[in-house]
């Protein structure tokens, strides 16, 4: 067998394919153009590899963005397109996009993730109409007011789109707006992330979205130079229940985290989250907020019985930090009481996240704290910058509650660190200790029925 006869042969059974310029893993390097060129003229079908279905584009050159049409074939599914370091032109990236059009128009998967503007070609929508089964893409939204219009057209008009992901969204809050208020679509979509710079940019995208039932909901504002206020969240957790479904299984807002603390530093009232109330079947919850929420352990009760499907939480709702230190924290605090409501409401929850005050705990109770109700699922407990007096009396009463708990993380520059280390050590002794307690209750409860 030739190496012509041999290409042959492993070209047609190649199905998913990764071509990288910049990177360490030699697997992954693109071959130089006078390869593919020379491949090109003597291939014996209309692609070089017919059988491609996934194909990922790391760090194009200009080189090789104008030879792909070499291995573009109608049969792709999924492209993926990254440039991070590399500087193409909006002539090489336009004609790339208008290549994948017309040769591979039944995508169901792209990605564009283009970090730099020069290389974002505004007529993006209209190189890309032709693709029309498209289900999942991820794009930036242009920073121009006519490009995002026609962008955001396009991708109302997706007949099957069921997952979407917005990148730098930067635009005014009016643009935003407008882009959105004004298309009827999106009936079919599912999930959706934002990526931007204030929450108040995700809220106008969410009001927009009329027609649709989102299940899974990602805002992340990383980016930015301004605080979520208190007025920001409110008017997001309204928008959130205007376009999710009753069923909605994820929802993840995140707001920037900024070495200064804002002026206005009143605590938010929980009621404020009460649109979350409507979400019983959520299964992720994760709420990251600069702005700090005035919850007690009853009113989190009320949230904890709303979620019996809960698997994952994650809230840090006050976390202002000073030059790497906790600022005080508002009245209503969390204490460690409220892990009793977790407990025994969501069963399913493995992963929890929270600040909370677990000074309450000094002495080791005559009664089980948590009344017999216990999770058996959670096996990671993260309590942030929690403060702690005594580890031995925490140490019982988590492993009461959460008896398959082995460890409590925290902060590494937490004051109490060492005495949420010391807990730690303990849940692995008592482990076993209350493993044994079951095993003799559920033989104890055997011999009296």
């Amino acid at each position: 067998m030739n190496d012509w006869e041999r290409f042959m042969y492993y070209a047609l059974r190649i199905r998913n394919l990764t071509l990288k310029d910049c990177g360490r893993n030699q697997d992954h390097v693109w071959p130089p153009p006078t390869t593919l060129e020379a491949l090109s003229q003597y291939r014996m079908s209309a692609t070089l590899l017919p059988s491609l279905r996934k194909l990922h584009l790391i760090d194009l050159s200009e080189q090789h963005a104008g030879i792909l049409n070499t291995i573009l074939t109608q049969g792709l599914r999924e492209i993926y397109i990254e440039s991070r370091y590399a500087d193409l032109s909006l002539g090489t990236m336009s004609n790339l996009l208008g290549d994948i059009a017309r040769m591979a128009h039944d995508l169901t998967s792209l990605t564009i993730n283009i970090t730099k503007h020069d290389s974002r070609p505004p007529m993006t929508p209209f190189l890309l109409a032709n693709l029309r089964e498209l289900q999942n893409v991820v794009v930036h939204l242009p920073c121009d007011r006519l490009a995002a219009n026609a962008m955001v057209a396009w991708l109302s008009s997706l007949p099957k789109l069921t997952t979407l992901c917005l990148g730098d969204v930067s635009l005014p809050v009016h643009i935003i707006s407008e882009a959105f208020g004004t298309v009827v679509g999106f009936t079919q979509l599912r999930t959706l992330g934002i990526a931007t710079d204030a929450l108040p940019k995700a809220t106008a995208i969410l009001n927009g979205l009329n027609d649709s039932s989102l299940v899974h909901l990602t805002a992340v504002s990383e980016f930015g130079d301004t605080y979520a206020t208190a007025n920001d969240v409110e008017a997001f957790m309204k928008a959130a229940a205007f376009a999710c479904s009753p069923s909605i299984q994820l929802l993840n807002v995140r707001c920037p985290s900024l070495p200064s603390e804002p002026a206005d530093r009143t605590p938010l009232p929980f009621e404020v989250m009460k649109p979350l109330l409507a979400f019983q079947h959520l299964e992720h919850l994760s709420l990251h907020f600069e702005v700090p929420i005035k919850v007690g352990d009853e009113k989190l009760e009320e949230y904890a019985k709303a979620w019996p499907r809960l698997q994952s939480l994650k809230l840090r709702l006050s976390p202002f930090r000073g030059h790497g230190f906790l600022l005080p924290s508002p009245e209503g605090e969390m204490t460690l009481r409220c892990l009793i409501s977790f407990a025994r409401y969501c069963r399913y929850l493995q992963s929890l996240h929270i600040k909370l005050d677990a000074r309450v705990f000094t002495t080791i109770p005559s009664e089980r704290p948590g009344a017999g109700h216990s999770c058996n699922n959670l096996r990671k407990l993260d309590l942030d910058y929690s403060n702690i007096d005594d580890p031995v009396a925490v140490a019982a009463f988590l492993s009461d509650i959460f008896p398959e708990l082995r460890k409590v993380e925290t902060e590494a520059r937490s004051f109490y660190k060492v005495k949420w280390d010391e807990v730690s050590r303990l849940l692995q002794i008592l482990g076993p200790v209350r493993a044994q307690e079951r095993r003799w209750l559920s033989r104890a409860i055997f011999m009296r029925t």
